[in-house]
Order: C-alpha cells, then structure tokens, then sequence
C-alpha cells in the first residue's frame, strides 16, 4: 500500500488523467442507460437487421456516407432529423438504429425519435467506426 501511494504522489498527473478517463468511461455508461436508449454492437445489428428487420438510419452528412454506409441504411444526417421525424415514423413498429461515426451523436438523436413516440430506438455502439472495425461489409450505393 505505501508504494501505491508512492507511485500515486510521484506520478499524480499521470493518475489524475487515468481516473478522468476512468470517470468519462463510467458517464458516458450512465449517461446511455438513463436516456433509455441502448446500444447496440455491430454483431448484435446485423442480427436485429436480419431477423427482426430493423430500421438503421446513419445521421452522418452526406458526403461520409456516400463514402460508404450500411447496405439499406437511410441517410438523415443529424442536422435534418427534427425536419424528417414524420417521414420516419411509418418505421415505428420496427426496431430503428441509429448509426453515427464514433457512437456520441447516436443517442442524442435515439432521443428525438423517443419523444416522437418510437419505442424500438437502439444505438450502434462505436458507430460506423466500430462497423468497420469489425470487418463488416459497407457499401457506397
């Protein structure tokens, strides 16, 4: 124990970050449990998609998704979903998830459709860049 709290004393910056870190990790958990939205892994999506037929909406903008998205995906970028809400809502009966880059935007926008009376609303953990990562296929249709 007095080492520990030697290496803590003698290193306390770089502590300091290691704990933040460990308390952003521990929020951003929180923060996805208490909006009601869950996420989802990209496994875990294309399971919801093959059986269950579920909506994936990618809030990215254009221009990165035409670089390459998930095959049936419809492109509402984030900026736009307030104006595309009642468009969407013939998916409502389906499960709907939405894609982003990283995974950050996804729940904010989980959101918006929960207020409009969705009740199926997944996020993709990691967005796009957790797709990718896991080596499933996207396409540039």
């Amino acid at each position: 124990m007095k080492q520990f709290l030697e290496f803590v004393l003698n290193h306390w910056i770089l502590w300091s970050v290691f704990v933040l870190l460990i308390l952003i990790i521990i929020f951003e958990e929180i923060r996805g449990r208490v909006q009601g939205i869950p996420r989802v892994q990209p496994h875990d999506l294309t399971q919801l998609i093959n059986r269950e037929d579920a909506t994936v909406i990618d809030v990215r903008d254009h221009n990165a998704f035409a670089k390459g998205h998930i095959l049936g995906s419809i492109n509402i970028p984030h900026t736009q979903m307030d104006a595309n809400i009642e468009k969407l809502k013939k998916h409502k009966d389906k499960p709907v998830v939405i894609v982003c880059g990283n995974g950050q935007t996804g729940p904010q926008e989980g959101i918006k459709l929960k207020n409009n009376g969705f009740e199926k609303i997944y996020f993709l953990s990691g967005g796009i860049n957790a797709w990718k990562d896991a080596g499933l296929p996207l396409t540039k249709d």
